[in-house]
């Protein structure tokens, strides 16, 4: 058997194309910042027994060390990410194992992108994904942390 999906970005085109009913499977972007599709997308997946497909779950580099380097327009952002890795030193041991084990941890979530370059970077994932979903107290602490819409759009990112 076949299936056939759709790569979409942000709400409204993710829940119109689940309602369009064609799609066995959505791409979206979804990572520990951003939960716009928490509420609506993913129960309306789950009903419709469609698989979720996560990408950007380092939000383009922004949810590893390299957050200390974001322009000064994206403040609001550095900050959230910098009470991300406050939480990281607690339960998990650095940002990209929290971001990737949240987004994993999600019941909806069957599959997860990795971006790397190197067969040791993908041997670091799966290791540190391979250590289960975190608790739902951490769980809860990211849920509380906040940050405007804009900032978690790359492409609405200066160019560097």
């Amino acid at each position: 058997m076949r299936f056939i999906g759709a790569s979409t970005y942000g709400e409204a085109a993710a829940l119109a194309a689940l309602k369009e009913g064609r799609y066995d499977c959505l791409q979206i972007a979804y990572n520990a910042l951003d939960h716009q599709l928490e509420s609506q997308v993913f129960p309306l997946a789950q009903s419709m027994d469609v698989g979720i497909v996560i990408r950007s779950v380092l939000l383009k580099g922004a949810l590893t060390y390299r957050y200390a380097h974001l322009p000064p327009e994206l403040a609001e952002l550095k900050k959230s990410v910098q009470q991300l890795a406050e939480l990281s030193s607690n339960e998990v041991g650095s940002l990209p194992e929290l971001a990737y084990r949240f987004v994993l941890g999600q019941q909806v979530v069957a599959s997860a992108l990795v971006g790397t370059g190197r067969i040791s970077e993908l041997d670091d994932v799966l290791s540190l994904v391979r250590r289960g979903n975190i608790s739902l107290e951490l769980q809860n602490a990211i849920q509380e942390i906040k940050t405007h819409p804009d900032q978690l759009n790359p492409a609405r990112w200066p160019i560097q």
